[in-house]
């Protein structure tokens, strides 16, 4: 009973962090869809990304708190793009978050995982 508490305490508390320190896109909808030649790219939403009290990762400048990077040269990437471009053609609200770094662009948050919501 004791180790299961202790797990349990365990996983709230990393889930709890992992919460806190990513951008969330709840209900948005996506305004624009951009990828360079190099294969990188961004989405850019209607509304700044929301976190929880400790903010959105300090890589993320102001100018792109709104949006997400990331990278068609992988498969999550391309399926990433696929569902974006959807929601933006059918003008669907997407529910999406960040990974809570700035791995593909060093001044906006990298996408981590996200769907058409409505």
């Amino acid at each position: 009973m004791r180790i299961m508490k202790f797990v349990l305490t365990l996983f709230t508390f990393l889930m709890a962090f992992e919460c806190c320190s990513v951008g969330i896109a709840n209900m948005y909808l996506v305004k624009s869809v951009r990828v360079d030649a190099s294969g990188i790219g961004y989405v850019e939403f209607d509304k700044s990304l929301t976190a929880s009290s400790t903010g959105l990762p300090s890589c993320t400048i102001d100018f792109y708190k709104n949006m997400l990077a990331f990278d068609t040269k992988t498969d999550g990437g391309k399926a990433i793009l696929s569902t974006a471009l959807t929601a933006y053609t059918s003008k669907k609200k997407m529910w999406v978050a960040g990974t809570g770094t700035c791995s593909v662009y060093s001044v906006m948050e990298s996408w981590d995982w996200g769907y058409v919501k409505e």
